[in-house]
């Protein structure tokens, strides 16, 4: 799917139905950069709040009784102003999962269990956009970016001007079952140019299911993140 213009903000309708999606728990969520109001992008707008926007909300609704892991957001070596900006951006969102996981809690509801990685100084640069929904700890749904966490990838219908937003393209991989095909069905919205193309692997060609995909992406990241830092 492409982003081809302010308004079609694919990225953004995709990631929070995934996080929705009755079918599964659970979430995985990657990105090399989170914009959490704490970095000061230069425009002269208002900060921007990733936890104000239709994410959290989704992450609530779709991960009660499950897990969520992070991972993020950069660089591993943040010797700058601006780079530090963005691992205090990172935390600052992950502190806001903290509080609504509390929230729930005090609720007396599940709320969800809570990992956040960065990478160790001086060994790892992550810039990985990688959204994976689980059924447990199984793959179901991947989201694959150039997107990431940001206003100019993820904000929907800006106010602001056309140069403020980032043309992107990400893929969608889903299990093939009646359920998702259902739940993703394109006949339920309006098909445009740059939008998803549905396509079904070919059985002749010997490759990786979308299953296997899935589950190689997931074991691998898993693998990484046990030399990444938790915070």
């Amino acid at each position: 799917m492409f982003r081809y213009s302010r308004e079609n903000n694919l990225f953004n309708h995709y990631l929070n139905r995934i996080i929705k999606s009755p079918d599964g728990n659970s979430l995985l969520l990657c990105s090399g950069f989170w914009e959490e109001g704490t970095y000061d992008n230069g425009f002269k707008q208002d900060p921007f709040y990733l936890s104000t926007t239709e994410l959290l909300d989704s992450i609530k609704e779709g991960c009660e009784g499950g897990k969520v892991i992070t991972v993020g957001p950069g660089r591993s070596t943040y010797n700058n102003k601006e780079q530090k900006r963005w691992m205090e951006s990172y935390k600052a969102f992950v502190e806001m999962l903290r509080c609504e996981d509390k929230k729930f809690k005090e609720q007396k509801r599940k709320g969800f269990e809570i990992e956040s990685y960065i990478p160790r100084a001086g060994k790892e640069h992550w810039h990985a956009k990688i959204a994976i929904r689980l059924r447990g700890d199984k793959p179901i749904i991947a989201l694959i970016g150039s997107s990431n966490l940001t206003r100019r990838a993820y904000e929907d219908q800006s106010a602001y001007d056309d140069y403020n937003w980032n043309h992107e393209s990400d893929a969608l991989i889903f299990l093939s079952s009646s359920r998702l095909k259902e739940y993703f069905d394109p006949s339920k919205r309006r098909i445009q140019p740059g939008d998803p193309i549905y396509l079904t692997l070919d059985p002749e060609m010997s490759q990786p299911s979308e299953e296997e995909q899935m589950d190689y992406l997931y074991k691998a990241i898993k693998s990484k993140l046990g030399d990444f830092e938790s915070i």
